[in-house]
């Protein structure tokens, strides 16, 4: 078992693997989730629906994120396993994408009609490794740039050399 299922263990449950076409496909939605103004939240003995608006805080995206999966997934601890796992790498990528903007792991894309910066584009390669370093790492203990790039670089040679 690896650490990151030890805290479900006391349940006796044990999660769903979490694969990288779960990831990119719930990443693909968050177009969609993303205008979600009423969720449900489906935790707790009476379940409610909040009306949380076009708000596009962290709070509010969490909200979202919560309601999606838990239209993906009908048992509440997956919900909240994967979630937190999806959220997380987010949460890093958010954080440090940034610092690979002048490699080819990330790609400055047209500058968006009123902005002055240019939208970017994350290679697969860069997803893959966030989302194997973060979501299926320890989340307590997040990898370093250093290790994602580094395993960004493995599998783009691994796809190359196939």
């Amino acid at each position: 078992m690896t650490d990151h299922e030890q805290q479900y263990d006391d349940e006796q449950w044990t999660p769903q693997p979490y694969t990288f076409d779960e990831f990119r496909s719930q990443m693909a939605a968050m177009g969609t989730v993303r205008t979600y103004t009423d969720v449900r939240n489906h935790y707790g003995e009476k379940p409610f629906k909040a009306h949380i608006g076009t708000e596009q805080s962290f709070e509010s995206t969490a909200f979202r994120v919560i309601d999606y999966f838990a239209q993906q997934y009908k048992d509440r601890r997956e919900v909240a396993y994967k979630a937190s796992r999806f959220m997380a790498t987010m949460q890093w990528l958010v954080e440090h994408t940034p610092e690979f903007v002048d490699t080819d792991h990330v790609r400055a894309l047209d500058v968006d009609p009123g902005s002055d910066e240019p939208d970017h584009k994350i290679s697969d390669h860069l997803m893959g490794a966030a989302f194997e370093l973060v979501a299926l790492g320890d989340i307590r203990k997040p990898p370093t740039t250093e290790q994602i790039l580094s395993r960004a670089d493995e599998l783009r040679e691994e796809e190359d050399a196939n």
